[in-house]
């Protein structure tokens, strides 16, 4: 395997996602070849589910993470010799978060860059308030071991899309909360332009984990509808592809929902997307400080801080009701004014307004960034939550 790896880093690769990396190892069998039973789960009764027993013997053995700090030797060694970028290990584990953190990894050796942090799939659901939205993101930077990188995913080809999940009406702030957050912002794609899932007919449906089933059944196994066709105009087949049938049927709403119009609209998704991109090369949001807590049940508040620079608090309402925010009262170390540097659709501020920041009138659905008026200069009990590893010192 490491020789595998060595052949396309020779090739110019500049990295490895890595699937399924907890079930590299099982327990060998006993000296007369029986592998052990492993035990039932009782609150499964179909003994053809995957979680009929409690996988303890085949999934996240300790060999694992053996595994995981040879390979990133073997993409230092190649660096080391050959020059270039940091080689980019990035694994995927839907495993406890005590397990997950522990393949960045430990005092004598490196692991992943980037091990994938998907609490915000396994966690969050379109029923999730502010207080659960701070506690999944604060569970993360507080596992994470001291000097690594966060990342945040919000969805991927074995999810269905975020805005059917979480809510179309929350894409948006979705993407913000992903791009505020401190460390590496991880897309799939059409999050950046909106796209949410196809229903796909038992005709049309091409996965196996849904082939294998039967028309009844297939819809709960299929990953089909978030992996369709990216929409890029409203020309045949989303401009995709010029054959007569794609792999996967095109969304209905492709001809609304598409690179091509999104680029004049202001306000889109594709916009907002790109001018968080944009805030991103801001000082604050690369060297500061986080702070992340919900200041009402539906408002959640993220505070970004930098000493002799701009203050940026991401807001976002959650819900169907118009809620008032007293960023004084949420926070240490705020500023009298502010400014909006990113508004969306659901926004009546447009972009340069100013506010005060007390009493600030958060609309249903809304989520705005802001800018302080000022820079910090002095601060009150300010603590850096979130510090890169290649900034310390």
């Amino acid at each position: 395997m490491n020789d595998v790896l060595r052949f396309w880093l020779r090739r110019g690769v500049a990295g490895f996602r890595i699937d399924a990396v907890p079930f590299a190892f099982e327990v060998a069998p006993d000296t007369n070849g029986n592998w052990p039973d492993e035990p039932r789960n009782d609150w499964v009764v179909d003994p053809d589910d995957y979680d009929y027993v409690k996988h303890i013997y085949t999934v996240d053995q300790p060999e694992t993470l053996d595994l995981v700090y040879e390979w990133r030797r073997v993409l230092d060694e190649f660096q080391k010799a050959n020059g270039g970028d940091e080689r980019v290990m990035l694994t995927e584990a839907y495993s406890p978060i005590e397990v997950v953190v522990k393949y960045y990894g430990n005092d004598t050796a490196e692991g992943a860059q980037m091990p994938f942090n998907f609490l915000m799939i396994s966690w969050l659901s379109n029923d999730s308030d502010a207080y659960h939205f701070a506690e999944t993101v604060n569970t993360w930077l507080k596992n994470m071991p001291a000097g690594r990188t966060a990342n945040w995913v919000i969805g991927n080809h074995d999810q269905n899309r975020v805005g059917s999940r979480l809510g179309a009406d929350r894409i948006d702030m979705l993407n913000m909360l992903t791009n505020i957050l401190p460390g590496v912002s991880i897309s799939y794609y059409g999050e950046e332009i909106g796209m949410t899932d196809v229903w796909i007919s038992w005709n049309d449906t091409v996965d196996p984990s849904a082939c294998h089933t039967n028309p009844d059944i297939y819809e709960r196994f299929s990953r089909d509808p978030e992996r369709t066709p990216f929409q890029w105009n409203d020309a045949q087949n989303a401009g995709f592809s010029t054959a007569k049938k794609t792999w996967l049927p095109v969304a209905d709403d492709y001809k609304t929902v598409n690179v091509l119009r999104e680029r004049n609209d202001a306000l889109s998704h594709l916009n907002i997307y790109k001018q968080l991109h944009s805030l991103r090369n801001e000082s604050t949001l690369r060297h500061g400080s986080v702070e992340v807590k919900a200041v009402t049940q539906n408002v959640l508040a993220v505070k970004r801080m930098l000493l002799n620079d701009y203050t940026y608090v991401l807001l976002m309402n959650l819900y169907d009701s118009t809620e008032e925010v007293d960023l004084k009262r949420a926070f240490d170390n705020i500023p009298d004014e502010f400014e909006y540097v990113i508004v969306t659709g659901k926004s009546k501020a447009k972009r340069g307004d100013t506010l005060k920041s007390t009493g600030i009138q958060i609309l249903p659905k809304e989520a705005v960034v802001l800018r302080s008026a000022t820079k910090l200069t002095t601060t009150v009990g300010y603590f850096a939550y979130y510090v890169p590893k290649n900034e310390k010192n």
